[in-house]
């Protein structure tokens, strides 16, 4: 039977660790599924109980943006859906840089990815305290997610201590301080499974249920492929779906107005009732171009603020210094939005202007003027000219 890996980076390389065996692979074949490492990965928890689902994907796209601080154009995520026993929903954001993912993707050649976070499923809805942690161990550092009723749900990552009591005080010390009885489920290696069982039980209070799980175990629960993360295949949402209901509702108003008009006696409720459905249907349409408008007013204020944003000036004089000769000394360099405007002293300005033509990344560029310095071989020149910029 196939099993389960994880990568590590080590000395700037992805290694492969079997999870039921204490050693390196160096081949993908035996294993079904990678689990990437949660040091490459920005994890965030935000509840969406009252979020319709057809529109939970949207809305996380837009948490996002106050949530991470990446680029968006280099930003990618995925994300899992859980209920608590409260009934409670929550979604947990899976980020990263998209060169990460690329070279996760390079790495695994097609074999489904995951991240400790995919294994609480199964636990989670059985979990019946105010809060619930669920702890995963590695080697080297341990990752917590909390749920609670009445703190805040929270994701991290810390160091582990050596000794399995110290590390265990490092997790007792982050639970929920505020909630009367709550689960802990730790995942772990087959090898610490019984000690940290044992240990875990007697250090904690009573109100903590404690339950330890090997994460092989866990991953062998593992059983659809919704799962995994980060799959090419993703369920596209429809667009203006609201339209959709509505040009469905006029249709059907349209069938039973051909049946009602079929008996007399029928008619005035047949009346009445369209009457009706026309005013909600113009309630809801006042509604969907109140919404349009909005969309469009934030549409123009993202592109006025994407017109403020300045010019990369390291870019732009990185892409200047291989133009510039050994002899050119800048006097002063002036960057105003898309335009330069460089002084400087050197030899033949001419041949500079050539050099200029060369690179791309500069238009427009003219030479202004040309004085000779006295006592020299050089000459004092002003050059403006336009920086393209995508």
């Amino acid at each position: 039977m196939k099993s389960y890996a994880y990568l590590e980076k080590k000395g700037g390389k992805y290694t492969l660790f079997p999870f039921d065996e204490n050693r390196t692979s160096d081949s993908l074949f035996n294993f079904k599924a990678l689990m990437m490492s949660r040091m490459d990965f920005d994890v965030k928890v935000t509840e969406i109980s009252s979020v319709p689902e057809r529109e939970i994907e949207g809305f996380l796209k837009y948490r996002i943006r106050s949530l991470y601080p990446g680029q968006p154009e280099d930003t990618v995520f995925d994300y899992s859906l859980f209920t608590t026993s409260k009934k409670k929903k929550f979604a947990i954001l899976f980020i990263c840089r998209k060169e990460v993912l690329d070279e996760y993707k390079k790495i695994s050649n097609g074999k489904h990815l995951l991240l400790p976070f995919t294994l609480i499923k199964p636990f989670i809805a059985g979990c019946l305290g105010e809060a619930v942690i669920f702890s995963f161990w590695y080697g080297s550092w341990i990752d917590i997610l909390v749920f609670s009723e009445k703190e805040r749900v929270d994701s991290f990552v810390i160091k582990r201590a050596a000794k399995p009591s110290l590390a265990i005080n490092q997790v007792i010390k982050m639970l929920p301080g505020q909630a009367n009885e709550f689960n802990w489920i730790i995942f772990c290696s087959e090898q610490e499974k019984e000690l940290l069982k044992e240990k875990a039980a007697r250090m904690v209070g009573k109100n903590i249920s404690v339950e330890v799980f090997s994460i092989q175990d866990a991953l062998n629960r593992i059983n659809r492929k919704t799962d995994f993360l980060f799959k090419e295949e993703k369920k596209k949402r429809l667009i203006n779906q609201k339209l959709r209901i509505q040009l469905l509702c006029i249709i059907v108003l349209f069938i039973f107005a051909l049946l009602f008009k079929k008996t007399i006696d029928r008619e005035q409720r047949y009346l009445m009732d369209l009457e009706s459905s026309i005013g909600s249907l113009a309630k809801h349409t006042t509604e969907v171009v109140s919404l349009q408008n909005e969309i469009e007013a934030m549409e123009e204020e993202l592109n006025s603020l994407k017109e403020k944003i300045p010019i990369d000036t390291y870019f732009v004089l990185s892409e200047l210094e291989p133009v510039l000769t050994k002899y050119t000394r800048i006097q002063s360099f002036v960057l105003e939005k898309n335009f330069f405007h460089l002084e400087a002293t050197g030899r033949n300005p001419l041949t500079l202007m050539e050099r200029f033509k060369e690179k791309e990344v500069f238009t427009n560029v003219k030479l202004l003027q040309i004085v000779p310095l006295k006592n020299s071989d050089k000459e004092l020149f002003k050059i403006s000219g336009r920086v393209d910029v995508e």
